[in-house]
């Protein structure tokens, strides 16, 4: 019997929250493109550097208001320590694109009040004749508890055909 811990190699699609905090550590850009898939609608940055604070990207079927465009950013972040800078530049980011929605998507649940005030100052938008807020926080560990990010009818990224959201798993 061994004695020294084995490393067991990370490939693949994370099937439960062990796995994906496992592929956030030792690939961080798969464990991005990951997240961001599971948005319905979004697609990965096929850069992974110098991407701008987003990670991905997608686009409302039907906007209602006027100010906003179809475009909908998604950020993710890794580990249980994310910075508030990091929050404030996706949100610069947004608004500098003028996008509908943003998702800021984190491995653990961020609850901290001055988060939730700057993501309340976003105010929110009326798409599709729903009232959502402008930005949501989001985390993989909700993903595996079965609990998906408030979602609008997006376009299918490759066949710019309406997309239902789908069930998770």
């Amino acid at each position: 019997m061994c004695n020294r811990k084995e490393a067991i190699p990370t490939f693949g699609i994370p099937r439960d929250f062990g796995a994906a905090a496992k592929l956030a550590k030792e690939h961080l850009f798969d464990f991005e493109s990951w997240a961001v898939a599971r948005l319905p609608g979004f697609v990965p940055n096929t850069r992974q550097r110098s991407d701008g604070g987003v990670d991905g990207t997608g686009h409302l079927v039907d906007p209602e208001s006027s100010t906003l465009s179809r475009l909908c950013l998604a950020q993710v972040k890794d580990g249980q320590t994310v910075s508030i800078d990091a929050l404030k530049a996706f949100l610069y980011e947004m608004d500098s694109q003028n996008a509908a929605l943003g998702y800021f998507i984190t491995l653990y649940r961020k609850e901290t009040r001055s988060w939730h005030r700057m993501v309340a100052d976003m105010k929110t938008a009326d798409v599709s004749r729903n009232i959502l807020p402008r930005v949501q926080l989001w985390s993989i560990k909700e993903y595996f508890d079965g609990r998906l990010s408030k979602m609008v009818t997006m376009k299918d990224p490759y066949l710019q055909n309406r997309i239902i959201q789908p069930t998770i798993r």
